[in-house]
């Protein structure tokens, strides 16, 4: 496909600046720092929590001081490996020269008898079963997975750029650069949230992915409903909801790869299992799977998820939005409500959310006319209207 038409209605593109749209109440249609054809990014993934250190190219950052750290990444994998599923490592201490701490990750340690090991079980991804499920009904991913990474859509993004055009799913357990908004750098403790990116190739004859960033958040709306869990919405245009509360983000950032086609690459977050002490720092209503009942493991929903996101891709390559449309509205929290759309700090409209149009564009009426809007900020001015 040569460069599809990236006016996302629902999102971002020509219409906003590059620098990020405030989005502290409801979902921000446009990207955190849009850098507009070929590269563009879609809502963002909120589900990361920012938590004081940051790993930044070589250095971590700790408050105000900078630490260098003389591990490579091969040797931070080998001793997460061995102190997750080995159980232990030899060692009088946690290593001063890692990057982060075992609180950083979010991991209770102990020392004893000269040996470090956790005091609560992890439970990380379990490839083989991902691999070999995905191989049957998603052949043509290429699955590529580390325990840290910056952020699994950066280094997808990158992976296209160096003129790699498969299929592909990035998975991780923590990220130390998870892309949020207005840049900052989001995470949550280790091998307790769902993350990965999903790059798919964009077909030569689609001519505008209009609508795609709301099928994607119905899509993994769908895959909760599919696994037993009730009180569903999507957040226009892609956040989803549990019982008013979120529970997962998604990034869409549309990307060139060689021959001149383009890729869309995915990225999700959605909480598993997270200590109250994260959900304190979110600073919104938000919540679990664990917490909502959820027997499955990461692995399973991951699995449900990915295949869910595939299987609705090619729907919307056939037939667009339009398809999507209904189920869409039959669950979009924003329904019914009043709201006031802002763009580049002015208020350009408010009035009640009527729904989508078939292209993924809000309608919110305002007296008597029904005005699109294709991006903004969505303040919500009552809970419900008429309550």
């Amino acid at each position: 496909m040569a460069n599809p038409s990236n006016d996302f209605p629902d999102d971002n593109s020509g219409l906003v600046p590059p620098e990020s749209i405030s989005n502290s109440e409801v979902k921000r249609s446009c990207a955190d720092g849009s850098v507009g054809s070929p590269h563009v990014r879609v809502g963002h993934r909120q589900v990361f929590f920012c938590l004081g250190p940051v790993w930044v190219r070589g250095f971590f950052l700790r408050g105000y001081r900078l630490m260098a750290s003389s591990m490579s990444n091969n040797e931070v994998e080998i001793f997460l490996a061995e102190l997750l599923s080995g159980g232990y490592v030899k060692a009088r201490e946690w290593p001063s020269d890692l990057p982060f701490t075992a609180a950083d990750l979010g991991l209770e340690t102990e020392f004893k008898e000269g040996r470090l090991s956790v005091t609560e079980p992890v439970h990380e991804l379990d490839i083989p079963y991902l691999k070999n499920a995905l191989a049957k009904t998603e052949p043509s991913l290429n699955l590529r997975y580390s325990r840290l990474v910056s952020s699994t859509n950066t280094m997808l993004v990158d992976h296209y750029s160096k003129g790699h055009n498969a299929d592909s799913l990035f998975l991780c357990e923590f990220q130390y650069e998870g892309k949020g908004r207005r840049g900052k750098i989001w995470r949550s403790p280790y091998a307790s949230t769902i993350m990965f990116s999903l790059g798919i190739k964009i077909p030569e004859s689609q001519k505008s992915i209009k609508g795609l960033s709301c099928a994607l958040g119905l899509s993994v709306a769908n895959t909760l409903i599919s696994l037993g869990i009730s009180n569903v919405s999507v957040k226009w245009p892609n956040d989803v909801y549990i019982e008013g509360r979120k529970v997962c983000g998604i990034l869409v950032e549309l990307v060139s790869i060689k021959s001149n086609n383009s890729a869309v690459v995915i990225g999700v977050g959605l909480n598993y299992r997270l200590t109250d002490n994260y959900v304190d720092l979110i600073g919104q209503p938000s919540t679990d799977l664990v917490n909502q009942g959820i027997l499955e493991s990461r692995s399973h929903v991951l699995r449900r998820s990915v295949e869910k996101l595939c299987e609705d891709f090619r729907r919307f390559t056939d037939g667009g939005f339009s398809v999507f449309r209904d189920d869409f509205n039959e669950i979009h929290w924003l329904a019914n409500r009043l709201v006031e759309v802002n763009q580049v700090g002015i208020t350009v409209t408010s009035g009640i959310v009527t729904g989508v149009n078939s292209e993924g564009e809000l309608l919110v009426r305002n007296d008597d006319q029904e005005v699109p809007v294709i991006a903004g900020e969505i303040l919500l001015i009552d809970r419900q209207h008429g309550t």
